[in-house]
């Protein structure tokens, strides 16, 4: 379970990197892409949506024009971010964390999330969900698997993320469970930019463990295509 001491370390994370996201997110914006096309695909006419982890309102704004009857409830642990989506979305903006949602039980069509759930105590986000959806309601996420940044994950710089298998065991209790994982690649870059972009998105994911010199010399110089693996999760509750 996330500590408070963790909780806050990702929100100063997430608020340090609020001015600098929009522009080392390409491929967050990529799968949000796709993550829209996913949820225009269900055909359904949610009447209440809640986005976790909204942050800078990239989703957001896409979400108002899928789905332009539904009303619109964003959600980040990061107020710097939110401050920055609010300039453009006047839609219900509030400052809270996906393990404790300020919503009453079955009050939510649509729960829909992109790249957040890797930061957070996953199982009780997906309790919280279920909580909160009402009956047929659709969670519909994003989090990264363990095929992301190998390259770094080997070298220990990176920690790692959870597999399909472990995400299906936290959504017992949902109805229907779809989990289906995309491969992503970003243009060629140097790991030292790779690095600087994970920590101007807000990424908790570098490891704690300080880079060595040897390592970092290593690297510093090479170039590659960084791996995403994007785990798309659809669940129903019945």
């Amino acid at each position: 379970m996330r500590t408070p001491m963790i909780h806050a370390a990702i929100k100063h994370a997430f608020n340090q990197a609020a001015t600098t996201y929009n522009d080392a997110a390409d491929i967050q914006r990529v799968i949000a892409d796709d993550l829209i096309l996913f949820a225009d695909a269900l055909s359904i006419e949610p009447t209440r949506i809640l986005e976790l982890g909204s942050g800078t309102g990239y989703l957001s704004q896409q979400l108002i024009q899928t789905f332009p009857n539904s009303t619109l409830y964003l959600t980040d642990c990061a107020i710097d971010m939110l401050a920055i989506s609010q300039r453009n979305n006047t839609s219900a903006h509030i400052a809270a964390y996906g393990e404790a949602l300020p919503f009453a039980t079955q009050s939510q069509d649509l729960i829909i999330s992109n790249l957040m759930l890797q930061w957070c105590h996953s199982e009780q986000i997906f309790n919280e969900a279920y909580r909160v959806l009402n009956h047929g309601g659709h969670f519909i996420a994003t989090t990264l698997g363990p095929h992301t940044l190998h390259t770094l994950a080997k070298l220990n710089i990176v920690n790692p993320f959870q597999t399909r298998a472990t995400l299906r065991r936290q959504l017992t209790q949902f109805k229907h469970v779809s989990l289906e994982a995309k491969i992503y690649r970003s243009q060629p870059a140097p790991y030292s930019t790779i690095l600087r972009n994970l920590t101007n998105i807000g990424s908790t994911t570098l490891s704690n463990n300080p880079i060595k010199l040897s390592t970092y010399k290593q690297i510093r110089h090479l170039s590659a295509r960084t791996t995403y693996e994007a785990i798309v999760i659809h669940a129903i509750k019945g």
